[in-house]
């Protein structure tokens, strides 16, 4: 059995007792450095097998297919199917293997810290792709997750040139002890000097134009 376990989005505490059981009777872990480092700290899984992920998620694949009688387990940041490796395993791997586990994601999280509800909310991400803008400004809400390449001041700059009304939320390091929660409009964040590191923006319209 295929394990996708999400683990929420920053330290251990935010894991749940049914995703902590699955890790501690697996026979693999499979997850990035962080994910691995985490669950050290929490259990003793000497005598289990560990897989570190790399950018090569085919090599991850021929090892999992190789392994497919073991009990397995993939850590997942946040939640797996929302912008994570839940989507790739559901491509390469036959549904009936697979038992997903879902956990707080870093958007839910920011929605909770910030006090919004995410009725009627248009989820995407900037991560390693394009951002479509023209079709990302038909919503009125947005949240959306960010890399270095294209994070909340890059998105700042666009809205406001392109004078669209919105109020930025941004939440960067969401979970961890140094946190950074911002509030403010798109004609602010332009010029801020915070170095964000992949964070969530949750975009909501206001009446008018800038």
């Amino acid at each position: 059995m295929i394990r996708v376990l999400g683990i929420g989005p920053s330290e251990s505490h935010f894991m749940t007792k049914r995703v902590f059981d699955k890790i501690k009777n697996s026979d693999i872990i499979i997850g990035g450095k962080r994910n691995i480092d985490m669950v050290l700290g929490e259990m003793d899984i000497s005598g289990k097998d560990i897989y570190f992920i790399s950018k090569d998620l085919d090599h991850m694949k021929s090892y999992i297919d190789d392994n497919i009688d073991k009990d397995i387990c993939i850590l997942a940041s946040g939640d797996p199917l929302v912008y994570g490796i839940g989507s790739y395993i559901l491509r390469n791997f036959e549904r009936e293997s697979l038992d997903l586990e879902p956990g707080i994601s870093s958007i839910q999280y920011a929605f909770s810290r910030f006090g919004l509800d995410m009725n009627d909310l248009y989820i995407t991400s900037c991560h390693g792709r394009d951002l479509d803008m023209e079709f990302l400004l038909v919503h009125d809400k947005v949240a959306m997750v960010t890399d270095r390449k294209y994070g909340p001041i890059e998105l700042a700059r666009d809205l406001y040139n392109m004078q669209e009304n919105y109020m930025m939320y941004i939440g960067n390091r969401l979970g961890y002890k140094d946190e950074v929660l911002i509030e403010a409009s798109p004609q602010l964040v332009k010029n801020i000097d915070v170095e964000f590191d992949l964070a969530v923006v949750i975009l909501m319209r206001k009446a008018g134009k800038i």
